[in-house]
């Protein structure tokens, strides 16, 4: 709570201009006697005024207008009195769940039976004995000490959130019995510094100090002071890592100590996740100037047409692919899958226009990506090949200068790989990532680039000639390899040499071409690109094969591939290109007609005996497993040439138990 000095017998409340109402009056009210002092000089105003029967004797109008005043301060006292009320209400209901949740978990971590319960005084001390069979950890009255700290800085950096309150220094260790705080001085008639000012936050916050149980230990006042950039963390953010730590606190506890709550039932972990979300921090700030935005609203819309024709305009047909924006220059710019880019003058935010005059037109070409460099007045945008298994584009152009709008300028071309899906620059835009999906195509023949990253370097783009490109490949990894990553395949050379030679498929097929050339780098597919902080990693997302690449980008020299990483099973639906294990084997026991051909190893033998009942079958008994196997959610073609092994030299279908 804030205190003000109210000088004598609040006096100089009354007369500050800040924080009260009575100074946005002046206007109507000087107004108002400026009209009447002008009607005060004619003589006839003054005898009709005077007339008490004519002008006074009416009370209607008085009425009225007193009726009005009065309902309309008792509305706004009744509203002001009513959000005070849900405000107090909506931090009590904050502090309750959290204290909720906390008293849950020191309840359950705490041992003991009917007879003698930990959470009694007299034993208390019980808390500290070792428990047989545990896996280590603070003992209970620790554990307790560690929590309610945890509980008390969270609720201490939530409050710090709601009053807008930055500084570290305001949270202090909390003691038995706490002091008022000190009145603020009282701004005087004169002060232009007004309650709501910044200035006068802060020295308002640092009157009211926040306690905390345990105080702010060093380690907690670093991570909560800046993020991983250096730059400081904002309230909001504070609140949910303080939060974070709570709840893995709780998780560590349940899962790797030896606190009571591992023989806890998950029912109680989940009551906790409940109470932590609905003690979640409330918001009630409305200004604008509030830093955490509640909620959207569209400001404007424009419709994009596809082709150049100023007097024609056609619309739809992808004719916003991809979009992004100058900052500098306030303009927007679109890429269409027709070959248009468009320029949209973003000067006004509420009424944005598209320059038709201003467009550039690369004939026809399929464009995939547009970035731009603002600072630098230019802009990169990725273009595949009409045939999109050979090397794209990537198109350097000047951006819009609005003190003098003229067409984007081409300032050349730099040759990319097949299919540039995604372009990116680097933070200072001396590099830029490009990467090349290389999809594959199928006319008569199989026909599949491998997939690629490049990374151009240059310190000035307007002469392309001084460009230094570096391609990393992808092809370092064998298929076995990457399977064994977690990297998903959708066409590994063993289930193309299966589709070629044995399926049902193999005399409509010819991947003969593509088989000769194989390698793994065929399989994977850049979609998406983004730099590390420092410029010093380029993390690519490949999206078809469920996994992440990492490239290493020195300040100087060549990029290399750090790793291709899976990011786990994953359960895509039922309409993906994957079969489980028992489809593969009808219910009378012989071979689905895509078997034919394939041999089972043993491995797949013993997933295939934990699927159907066991029994002996020639060289492909094997026993049950002891403990049933956990569901394979990989697709079909990466769990196929895991599970199954082509036999090339025969076409008879392998023995398999009815």
């Amino acid at each position: 709570m804030i205190t003000y000095n109210k000088g004598c017998f609040g006096f100089w409340l009354l007369l500050r201009i800040t924080g009260t109402t009575w100074p946005g009056a002046l206007a109507p009210g000087f107004l108002a006697a400026g009209i009447s002092i002008f009607l005060g000089l004619y003589d006839e105003t003054d005898v009709v005024m005077r007339n008490r029967d004519g002008f006074l004797g009416h009370p209607y109008a008085f009425q009225l207008f007193a009726v009005v005043v009065g309902l309309l301060v008792a509305f706004k006292t009744q509203s002001a009195y009513s959000r005070y009320w849900e405000a107090a209400g909506a931090l009590q209901n904050m502090a309750s769940k959290w204290l909720d949740g906390v008293g849950m978990a020191i309840a359950f971590d705490a041992a003991g039976d009917a007879s003698c319960p930990y959470l009694y005084g007299e034993s208390w001390e019980r808390s500290a004995e070792e428990i047989p069979g545990n896996k280590g950890g603070p003992d209970h009255q620790r554990y307790v000490a560690q929590l309610v700290h945890i509980a008390s800085l969270l609720h201490a950096v939530a409050l710090q959130d709601l009053r807008r309150d930055h500084d570290l220094d305001n949270l202090v260790p909390a003691k038995a019995r706490l002091s008022r705080p000190p009145p603020l001085p009282s701004t005087s008639w004169f002060s232009e510094r007004s309650i709501f000012s910044e200035e006068h936050l802060s020295a308002s916050n640092r009157n009211a100090k926040i306690p905390v149980l345990g105080g702010l230990k060093a380690q907690e006042r670093h991570v909560l002071s800046k993020d991983t950039t250096g730059q400081p963390l904002s309230t909001a953010a504070r609140v949910a890592m303080v939060e974070g730590w709570f709840m893995r606190r709780v998780l560590a506890r349940q899962k790797f100590e030896q606190g009571e709550t591992s023989k806890t039932a998950p029912p109680i972990l989940s009551r906790l996740y409940q109470v932590r979300r609905l003690g979640g921090t409330p918001s009630m700030d409305t200004s604008s100037s509030h830093s955490t935005p509640t909620s959207f609203t569209m400001v404007s819309r424009v419709f994009i047409p596809y082709n150049t024709a100023a007097n024609s305009l056609a619309f739809g047909m992808g004719a916003a692919e991809q979009i992004a924006y100058d900052h500098v220059q306030k303009y927007a710019y679109a890429i269409s899958e027709q070959g248009v880019l468009n320029v949209i003058d973003w000067n006004d935010p509420s009424n944005p226009q598209v320059n038709s005059a201003l467009a550039y037109d690369f004939q026809g070409a399929k464009l995939t990506d547009i970035e731009i460099c603002a600072e630098k007045g230019l802009m990169f945008i990725g273009s595949g090949a009409s045939d999109k298994t050979q090397p794209g584009t990537v198109h350097v152009l000047s951006t819009v200068d609005r003190s003098s709008p003229a067409a984007p300028m081409s300032r050349g071309s730099l040759t990319a790989g097949p299919l540039p899906d995604m372009i990116l620059p680097n933070s200072d835009c001396t590099k830029l990532a490009v990467g090349n999906e290389g999809e594959g195509d199928y006319d008569t023949s199989l026909v599949d680039p491998a997939g690629s990253v490049m990374i151009f370097e240059n310190s000035d783009w307007t002469d392309l000639t001084s460009t230094v490109k570096h391609t990393v490949t992808l092809d370092s990894y064998t298929d076995a390899e990457l399977m064994a990553n977690g990297v998903h395949l959708p066409l590994p050379l063993d289930a193309m040499a299966y589709w070629d030679d044995q399926s049902i498929f193999a005399s409509s097929l010819d991947f003969s071409a593509a088989r000769a050339t194989y390698s793994s780098a065929m399989n994977l597919e850049p979609e998406y690109l983004a730099w590390s902080a420092d410029d010093s990693t380029l993390f690519v997302n490949l999206q078809e094969n469920n996994a992440i690449a990492t490239i290493t980008v020195p300040t100087s020299g060549a990029p290399s591939l750090a790793s291709i990483t899976g990011l786990g099973l994953k359960d895509y639906g039922d309409w993906e290109e994957k079969l489980k294990l028992k489809d593969l084997v009808d219910s009378d026991g012989t071979p689905d007609s895509d078997m034919l051909g394939m041999t089972i190893s043993a491995d797949a033998a013993s997933a295939a005996l934990a699927v159907h009942a066991p029994t002996t079958c020639g060289s492909l008994s094997a026993p049950l497993p002891s403990t049933t196997p956990t569901p394979q959610l990989r697709r079909f073609s990466t769990l196929w040439p895991l599970a199954v092994v082509a036999s090339p030299s025969t076409n008879t279908p392998p023995a398999v138990c009815p």
